[in-house]
């Protein structure tokens, strides 16, 4: 069962015609990196919770059990916590979107310049969030697999190794050779130190 499963992901990267060359560059950009901390700030204030729209949230911890959690499995819920408000802020500049292309239906008003500058923007800003949560869920990924790989190769999960249709980016092969060879220098740094406050006089 599980191999049928694992078989139904590994043939659900299917894709679609292409879209516009800037368009695609446009995508690919926001979905290879974390957006900064105050980017990411800016967004999510910019697109509210609906107050009738009470689904469109994160769900709390009920506060009889939250108080009888380690401090670890805390952490962990905080951190998941953070991804879900990142997407609730993509699904509210989405519903916004929504709700604006129904008033201009139902208005049967051409629609202008201005009123496609805006849905663009909410649009893009949705795109925006889940391309930084996608990342957020790949490092995620590599948190979970981490424990398992031989401890040398810890510098796989790195944040600055890219993340790309591949988990450990596209050329494994170099950045293993360029951990072994950092693991290298940082063994004969230490190795050669030890040598010297051994052999020093106390």
């Amino acid at each position: 069962m599980l191999s049928e499963i694992a078989e139904d992901f590994v043939n659900a990267d299917d894709s679609g015609p292409a879209v516009k060359k800037q368009l695609a560059e446009f995508i690919n950009n926001l979905w290879s990196k974390k957006l900064s901390d105050t980017t990411l700030k800016e967004k999510s204030a910019k697109y509210l919770r609906p107050v009738n729209c009470e689904t469109l949230t994160t769900p709390r911890v009920n506060p009889e059990i939250w108080e009888k959690l380690s401090h670890s499995v805390k952490q962990h819920d905080l951190r998941s916590s953070s991804i879900q408000k990142t997407v609730s802020s993509a699904g509210a500049a989405m519903c916004k979107s929504i709700e604006m292309l129904l008033e201009m239906r139902n208005s049967k008003q051409p629609m202008s310049d201005s009123d496609i500058q805006k849905l663009v923007k909410m649009a893009s800003d949705a795109v925006a969030l889940l391309g930084h949560t996608h990342i957020d869920l790949s490092h995620r990924c590599r948190d979970l697999i981490k424990p398992h790989l031989n401890k040398d190769y810890a510098g796989l999960c790195a944040s600055h190794v890219p993340i790309t249709a591949l988990l450990f980016g596209d050329d494994l092969q170099t950045q293993l050779n360029n951990i072994r060879a950092s693991n290298r220098v940082s063994n004969t740094a230490v190795g050669n130190r030890h040598k010297q406050t051994k052999g020093h006089p106390s």
